[in-house]
């Protein structure tokens, strides 16, 4: 091999490097990004889904409207309601794999631009 082709070699090889530097700096970022936002919801959602916590918030609710004077039959059916409220709050499953599928969809998109990008510098 010539020292003109291993030169060519070394520069592809150092090529292949660097975009894989800013394809893990990229997938570093992402997951730098989303970290925050994906523990609050799954923290949302097991939260939400607890039957212990949303029991004492259901009782605590009604004893609060008992205490502060309101009628027994009252305070039932208005704890009802906070209770059907609070359940209708918990994100379903399907909602969830939406999301995630939509953020998954942004990122390859992201991705796909960046490889072209990356591609039309190469070809400079």
């Amino acid at each position: 091999m010539s020292g003109e082709e291993e030169k060519k070699k070394r520069v592809e090889g150092l090529s292949d490097v660097e975009e894989l530097r800013e394809v893990l700096k990229a997938i570093s970022e992402f997951l730098a990004e989303i970290r925050e936002p994906l523990e609050n919801l799954i923290k949302t959602v097991t939260d939400a889904g607890s039957g212990e916590k949303l029991a004492k918030e259901v009782a605590t609710f009604y004893k609060s409207l008992i205490e502060s004077g309101i009628d027994q039959q009252t305070a039932k059916e208005w704890t009802e309601k906070f209770f059907a409220q609070r359940l209708e709050s918990i994100p379903s499953l399907a909602f969830l794999k939406e999301i995630f599928r939509e953020w998954g969809s942004r990122e390859s998109s992201k991705a796909e631009q960046v490889a072209e990008e990356e591609s039309r510098r190469e070809s400079e």
